[in-house]
């Protein structure tokens, strides 16, 4: 049972931060629709922080932080399909959100790595590996952070700014899903009794 919550749980990190990552917009009657939203990967994080808490007891504390930043990032995607700037409305909540939005990866990945240290193979060390992760995306998003704030100013060289920042962001992404996934792989979940009891039977 331990090993059935720890598989679904490590699986639902691993696609929320694809979720989270990734954007596909689409066009539909002349609003934009991004059919990835952010907010669904935070209620993957919500539901994972649940199956995991068991092995790590600190992320019970980032379940109230997960429904915050789950909520505003659904009510971001909601006015972003009608052209309205949360950060330009809402420019306070935005602000704390952002801060709290670090807090929230930091520890989350922070646990991860508790996790990994426990469960990964002998000499692979993925704990390691996630808390480059960890740090990789704290940086990335505090630069990301203060250049928005300074994209009126930056003019065409934003553009280019913004391609290398998506590189970035895809490059740390699949990483640490690949990281995750591999961590997953390790968890081994044993066989019901009934299996057991048809394969003693076959």
């Amino acid at each position: 049972m331990i090993e059935r919550k720890l598989y679904g749980g490590i699986s639902k990190i691993a696609w929320g931060y694809f979720l989270l990552y990734c954007n596909i917009n689409i066009a539909i009657g002349g609003i934009t629709v991004n059919i990835l939203p952010s907010f669904a990967g935070f209620l993957l994080f919500l539901s994972a922080i649940g199956l995991l808490c068991a092995e790590e007891r600190e992320l019970s504390l980032l379940r109230i932080p997960c429904i915050v930043l789950a909520v505003w990032n659904g009510v971001q995607w909601g006015l972003d399909m009608f052209g309205v700037q949360t950060n330009e409305v809402l420019r306070i909540v935005d602000f704390i959100c952002v801060l709290l939005n670090l807090y929230f990866h930091f520890q989350l990945l922070t646990n991860m790595a508790g996790i990994a240290e426990k469960y990964q193979p002998e000499d692979v060390f993925l704990n390691r590996k996630l808390l480059q992760c960890r740090t990789a995306q704290t940086v990335a998003l505090t630069v990301i952070f203060v250049l928005t704030r300074f994209q009126p100013w930056l003019g065409e060289v934003w553009a280019y700014i913004s391609v290398l920042i998506l590189i970035a962001y895809l490059a740390v992404c699949f990483y640490m899903m690949h990281i995750l996934f591999r961590l997953r792989k390790s968890i081994q979940i044993p066989q019901t009794d009934e299996q057991g009891e048809n394969d003693e039977t076959v």
